[in-house]
């Protein structure tokens, strides 16, 4: 059930019960290629009035900036031939901030599906622009939407694009190498390395996510890969070594039985991604001969440090922290991201603050500790995804 005030009250437009279930319009049909998510009800009802719109789209309206659920998301995931996914959301702060949010977790989540963004004019929304605007300005708008471009996240007294890894180990994000294609039977193959923690290739039986990015060490390829169906979208995900042949026949075998493909199809992918990658390792290492495991020690400027001191020094520190985090890319979760800021800022002291995350599938926790992360010094941040209660031990003596 949904709620439209009649008074338009600047503070209380929209109304939703406390547990949001249910999709509206309806679940979108099967054949859905392309499916614009509105921030709204009542924008979606907006757009479904529009023929020429529905006849080429489909629309699922989200419950607001933070109401993209679970129920969504599955929804989204079983549409098998969805080709693109359409933000058509308001244009003021919270409906980019919200955009910028949910981009980043279908890139994640489905990384094969295009994600482009109607630019809806300043402080206006999908059914403000009907009421006045004559023609069709809906229309018009849908058809010059662009690909979505992540923006910039400003930090460390820098006006730079922050890499989402950072580590002296890692080939980062800044880094986006133009590897040289591998040809088999006439025909090219690539990698997209747009974002390089998140290489994406397309191969003769599958599509292939490499995800975290790649480590240059060249004695070893070890990668955690994702193998998407292509046509279910069904997946598989395993970390595997691409020079260990035994590991990449038993791989074969078992991606050829779950996903129902042809084991030599899969196996002839693994070996072009192999190729492929130890192009795209060779050409960054070449390009940074100083890359090394050697931990990087930042030295601040002097000008940079005053600009810290003074920041520092104003009032309501806590607030003004509040403010620049959302800017950098988390909406809402005000208390959760400050909270976490503190405690990651606290690795700095004798006794250091810990903090656990919990929360169901999809509600933002690995974006939401991702940018706290990215707040914090590079040479200073490990991830780990997996550890033991040894690990750290382990990790102690050998430093």
């Amino acid at each position: 059930m949904y709620f439209r005030s009649t008074l338009n009250n600047e503070n209380a437009k929209h109304f939703y019960l406390k547990e949001r279930s249910g999709l509206y319009p309806g679940y979108p049909n099967t054949h859905t290629k392309k499916l614009i998510l509105t921030e709204a009800i009542i924008d979606a009802a907006t757009l479904l009035s529009n023929d020429e719109i529905i006849k080429d789209y489909a629309i699922l309206s989200c419950y607001g900036t933070n109401g993209l659920t679970e129920e969504h998301i599955n929804a989204i995931k079983n549409l098998q031939q969805l080709e693109e996914i359409i933000f058509f959301f308001d244009g003021d702060k919270a409906g980019k901030e919200a955009v910028n949010k949910y981009d980043a977790m279908f890139k994640e989540l489905l990384p094969q599906i295009k994600i482009s963004v109607v630019y809806t004019p300043e402080n206006e929304d999908v059914n403000s622009l009907v009421q006045g605007h004559e023609g069709a300005i809906l229309n018009h708008l849908i058809h010059e939407r662009k690909d979505f471009i992540f923006p910039p996240v400003v930090g460390h007294g820098s006006t730079e694009t922050l890499p989402i890894e950072n580590k002296a180990a890692d080939i980062p994000v800044k880094s986006i190498i133009i590897a040289e294609p591998v040809k088999e039977k006439n025909k090219d193959y690539h990698l997209n390395t747009n974002n390089p923690n998140n290489i994406f290739f397309t191969g003769i039986a599958a599509n292939y996510t490499i995800k975290g990015g790649l480590k240059p060490q060249l004695d070893s390829l070890k990668i955690s890969l994702q193998i998407i169906h292509k046509t279910t979208k069904q997946d598989y995900r395993i970390k595997i070594d691409l020079y260990d042949y035994k590991q990449i026949q038993s791989t074969s075998d078992s991606v050829a039985e779950l996903l129902s493909l042809r084991k030599d199809q899969v196996e002839k992918d693994l070996q072009l991604l192999t190729h492929l990658l130890e192009n795209y390792r060779e050409t960054y290492l070449q390009n940074n001969p100083q890359q090394s495991n050697k931990r990087i020690k930042i030295q601040v400027t002097e000008a940079a440090a005053k600009q810290c001191i003074e920041f520092m020094k104003r009032k309501n520190l806590i607030a003004n922290f509040k403010e620049l985090i959302g800017k950098s890319g988390v909406t809402g979760e005000e208390n959760n991201r400050i909270f976490l800021f503190v405690t990651a800022t606290s690795y700095k002291m004798k006794d250091t603050l810990h903090a656990l995350i919990q929360g169901s599938s999809g509600s933002g926790k690995t974006r939401l500790l991702k940018i706290i992360s990215l707040l914090m010094p590079g040479e200073d941040t490990k991830r780990f995804t997996r550890v033991t209660e040894n690990s750290f031990i382990i990790m102690e003596s050998m430093t």
